[in-house]
């Protein structure tokens, strides 16, 4: 279409530019001149690929070369270090050849499959050159696997998908990481700095400061600790090491030189780092180190439970980091309930890890009753650190290291939360002197403070007498230990408190007010989260993983790998802790479904299965991917386990506390988390589903056993068995040990068990799979899943194998060329079972049978490909009903009428969404004889042929008023069988 040219527009136009100073003399050009800058920071560190693991060779090498390289050096670990040093320079040679040598191989390999491909066009094809070409089709899949596993590791992605490895979107993961992490330069007093040798210079210089030696004067612990270790303990701890290799420090107390050397890799914690401080370190250990602290570590987890109070929630068995959250919240709640005013104060300690004082850890160690060597041993780990800071992989020189422990060793989570522990005690301390007032729940249980490695809550009364206390108590530990408290990181929480005296007490104590709902440890406290809005911080999170490009460059089966290993778990957190509203659940599947579905944004169309049935196991009909209701309470029934089976934790007796120690709903007017899970329960147990029954107790030595009311023997509590028996016992709580009298059944503790699937261990996949199995629908004819086809073929054909094989006579012609090729005897089928049927009756060998299925999958796959990307306007009627892809293209047939006046069927294989199935609803009319609503058409197609719609479908008046939305149920009836005579009547 041309334009009309418009004289006064153009003189419109002229007099505009003339009027703004735009005279023909002067430009107004302004050029962008660019140039390369190429920034060399020095020498990067070898990393050493998995590929090259598996390439043929290296086993070779590397026992050649270590066994080929003898050194005369009496200390074992120097000598040790050395041949590593040696053989990492024979690996990186011979690595570089290897990549030379592999894309030599593939230039090579496509130039003889170009040759063959051209003799193949001629005709000339024998079975020596099939042979040879499918040899080299093998070579070439290896090497792309090599490659796709650098991919791979480089991206650091956990998972991995036929075909994404060297897709976008690896490439995009990689190139996005490679930004967020390179450093650009920084600032510097004021002024940019992006010299590489003054950059290094700068980062350098930071952290030799912050990890220099501190000041020697400091206050001693001079109280002696309640829990120490006994000589047994101290023993074992100190048993010597017998390889050479590292004894060298267990006698010395010392590394070698080289050997306890680290880089530190900046994480940057802003999305704009400009300063040195905005880049946080972490400490890439040494081979040498990591093995002595491992060891070290692993002897220290067997006693370090019997040192740590259980406020501290951070790496000991049977403590979650949730417990912290889920108290408070309980905390927070039972205080509005009993209008109680309390305080939390959440501290914030600055560089906890980097602060530690290595004088004040011996001292905690020596007061826990460490032996000397031991003590030796730490402290022989610690003086002899040296550390040099990557910057875009290029280290800087080293520097010694005064103070800290290093983020990523193994030893380091144990020590610091030694150190956590000293202030518990001084803590108590206060506590016990009346320095300090917590929250008495009631008369056997106090709440004062909560540990989760360094992030420390105070909980207590409301009073100056309490913040006073706190910051007394920390003055001193932070002189003591080195820890620094970060006042403007550290936030005071009044409950039942007006805000002005929150305000006051916080400008007081310098630090900031909290609201609530606040979040700790991760997790949302404090607030309603019955409530819609509660949850949309964790609705953002899910989205943010769904990123457009995620979207655009993932195959489906990608997509539903994703879908299993990241979107299933993003929510975990807070589902974990509180009942999801059912409405937010519904949001999150809708999420989930339309990235599996390749839906963007507000964009609509049709998903012709129900999410539910994709939702469902791979044994009844589903992708196995679950939902996220059955995940919601089976994350939550993990804490009635908790509860039951761990009886001896803060969490525990707190619960029993605050609740009691049986399973009573609590006042609908109390608002708590543990109320609502106990409410779940038994809603679930109404609908049939009692998970309460699948506890039962394992008799050991019969102290925990209440003998009428334990299920400890068959399937029912003996009370209910012999309800006579027990209406005459006087004491309806005695345990089995107090019944049996001095009978001795066994040294062991009784035990609580899970008896779901025989294994006795509580799994939370057990429980949502329970009720995935009891809640979502089941096919009654299950599609076979077969392992030995890539995943994404596996999706599609999952649901359109049957509309496609048994309703399309093209694929039927096809499908019978096949038979053919395999010498068998095609049989007219109707449906998938009677396919089954037919498959299970052939008698082949079992891996044969297993090629033969594979080829009908992959018939029906590039069927499906080869008919959805064509034109359909000529095919006829029946060879269009069938499904183009399960993702939401489908070959639909529409009724038009040309302008002749010709009434003609035209197959459209583009995407359908709501709004043109809205267009083709014409009439009011329409939607009162049909029953749809205008606004759902196009959520599920489903619902067309539910019995309610077809048999209005199916009426005269329907079609005369709606034949378009006729002729679409025609072929979604068509493709899934359930066509009527009745209905065809009408049609034709």
């Amino acid at each position: 279409m041309g334009s009309v040219f418009n004289v006064y527009g153009a003189n419109a136009f002229n007099n505009f530019i003339s009027n703004s100073g735009l005279v023909e003399h002067l430009s107004d050009h302004r050029p962008i001149l660019l140039w390369e800058v190429i920034t060399d920071y020095g020498a990067i560190l070898f990393r050493l690929y998995h590929s090259c693991l598996s390439l043929h060779g290296f086993k070779q090498l590397v026992t050649h070369t270590w066994n080929s390289v003898v050194l005369e050096d009496r200390n074992g670990m120097a000598r040790f270090k050395k041949k590593l040093q040696i053989l990492k320079k024979e690996i990186q040679v011979w690595a570089i050849d290897q990549k030379k040598k592999q894309s030599g191989r593939v230039i090579e390999i496509k130039s003889k499959l170009s040759d063959i491909d051209k003799i193949f066009d001629q005709g000339g094809v024998n079975d020596e050159l099939l042979l040879s070409r499918m040899y080299l089709m093998k070579q070439m899949q290896d090497l792309k696997s090599s490659d796709a596993r650098d991919f791979m590791q480089k991206a650091k992605i956990q998972w991995a998908i036929e075909g994404d490895e060297i897709s976008k979107f690896f490439h995009g993961i990689i190139n996005r990481k490679r930004a967020n992490l390179s450093i650009k330069g920084i600032m510097v007093d004021g002024e940019w700095v992006d010299d590489p040798s003054r950059v290094k210079k700068e980062f350098r210089s930071h952290f030799a400061t912050r990890f220099q030696a501190p000041g020697v004067n400091r206050s001693r612990l001079n109280f002696r600790f309640p829990n120490c270790l006994g000589s047994d303990q101290v023993a074992e701890l100190e048993t010597p090491i017998s390889r050479d290799e590292i004894q060298w420090f267990f006698d010395h107390s010392s590394f070698t030189k080289g050997c306890n050397s680290s880089r530190v890799s900046l994480i940057p914690k802003t999305l704009d780092p400009k300063f040195v401080s905005d880049y946080r370190p972490i400490s890439l250990i040494g081979s040498l180190y990591k093995v002595v602290t491992k060891i070290l570590a692993t002897r220290l987890s067997t006693v370090i439970s019997d040192l740590i109070s259980d406020v501290q929630t951070a790496f000991l068995p049977n403590q979650q980091i949730l417990d912290g959250p889920f108290i408070i919240n309980e905390l927070l709640s039972w205080c509005k309930h009993k209008k109680q005013q309390a305080m939390v104060f959440k501290v914030d300690f600055a560089k906890a890890y980097d602060s530690i004082r290595w004088d004040y850890l011996e001292n905690v160690l020596r007061s826990f009753g460490f032996g000397s060597k031991w003590c030796s041993w730490i402290n022989g780990s610690l003086i002899s650190g040296m550390a040099s800071i990557l910057i875009n992989e290029s280290p800087t020189s080293e520097f010694h290291i005064h103070c800290g422990l290093k983020q990523g060793d193994p030893l380091a989570p144990y020590l610091f939360i030694l150190i956590m522990e000293s202030i518990h005690l001084s803590f108590s301390r206060a506590v016990d002197a009346g320095i300090f007032t917590g929250i008495k729940i009631d008369s056997s249980l106090m709440i004062s403070h909560i540990f989760y490695a360094d992030n420390a809550v105070f909980i207590g009364e409301w009073s100056q007498d309490n913040l006073n206390g706190i910051m007394h108590v920390l003055h001193c530990f932070s002189l003591s230990s080195g820890l620094k408290i970060n006042l403007k990181k550290s936030h005071l929480l009044g409950v039942g408190i007006p805000n002005a005296n929150i305000f006051a007490a916080a400008v007081s104590l310098g630090c900031s007010v909290m609201k609530t709902p606040f979040k700790y440890l991760g997790a949302m406290v404090g607030g309603n989260m019955s409530m819609i809005k509660a949850w949309n911080d964790t609705i953002g999170k899910l989205k943010s993983r769904l990123s457009k490009w995620k979207l655009k460059t993932l195959f489906i089966g990608g997509r539903l790998t994703l879908l299993k290993s990241v979107l299933g778990f993003t929510p975990i957190y807070s589902m974990s802790l509180y009942k999801v509203p059912k409405s937010v659940l519904n949001s999150m599947e809708v999420i989930r479904r339309n990235f599996f579905n390749g839906i963007q944004g507000e964009e609509r169309k049709i998903t012709w299965v129900k999410w539910s049935k994709m939702l469902a196991s791979k044994n009844h009909g589903g992708l196995g991917v679950s939902s996220f209701y059955a995940l919601n309470k089976a994350l939550l029934f993990k804490l009635v386990w908790r509860f039951i089976s761990q009886d001896n934790s803060l969490w525990f007796r707190f619960i029993t506390s605050m609740h009691g120690s049986q399973f009573q709903e609590l006042s609908r007017f109390h608002s708590s988390a543990w109320n609502a899970i106990i409410k779940e329960i038994n809603t679930l147990k109404s609908h049939g589903v009692d998970l309460i029954f699948h506890f039962k107790i394992r008799e050991g030595n019969g102290m925990r056993t209440r003998f009428w009311k334990d299920i400890w023997i068959g399937d029912s509590q003996l009370r209910y068995l012999f309800p006579r028996v027990y209406a005459l016992e006087v004491n309806k709580l005695d345990l089995l040990l107090d019944l049996i009298g001095p009978t001795i059944l066994t040294n062991l503790e009784d035990r609580w068990v899970w008896d779901l699937i025989g294994e006795g261990v509580f799994h939370v996949k057990d429980v949502r799979n329970l009720l995935d199995e009891t809640f979502l629908p089941k096919e009654s004819t299950v599609p076979r899943w077969i392992k030995s086809i890539p995943i994404k073929i596996n999706v599609d054909v999952h649901e359109d194998m049957a509309h496609l094989l048994f309703r399309c006579g093209l694929a039927i012609d096809i499908v019978r060329l096949v038979c053919r090729w395999w010498n068998l005897v095609w049989t007219p089928i109707g449906s998938y079972s009677e396919w089954l049927t037919w498959f299970n009756s052939l008698r082949l060998v079992y891996k044969i049978n297993g090629v033969l299925e594979v080829c009908a999958v992959i018939s029906a796959f590039s069927i499906q490909a080869t008919l959805g990307s064509i034109a359909c306007e000529n095919l006829n009627k029946d060879s269009c009903a069938f499904a183009v892809s399960s993702s939401g293209k489908r070959c639909v047939l529409e009724k038009s009428v040309r302008r002749s006046g010709e009434e003609v069927f035209v197959c459209s294989a583009s995407q359908i969404d709501t709004d043109k199935l809205t267009n083709w609803i014409e009439t009011n009319e329409c939607l009162e004889a049909c029953g749809l609503n205008r606004n759902v058409l196009g959520i599920s197609s489903d619902s067309l042929l539910e019995s309610k719609f077809t048999q209005k479908l199916c009426s005269i008046q329907c079609y005369n008023n709606c034949p378009n939305i006729v002729d679409l149920y025609f072929n979604l009836a068509a493709g899934e069988g359930k066509r009527t005579l009745e209905f065809l009547s009408y049609r034709f």
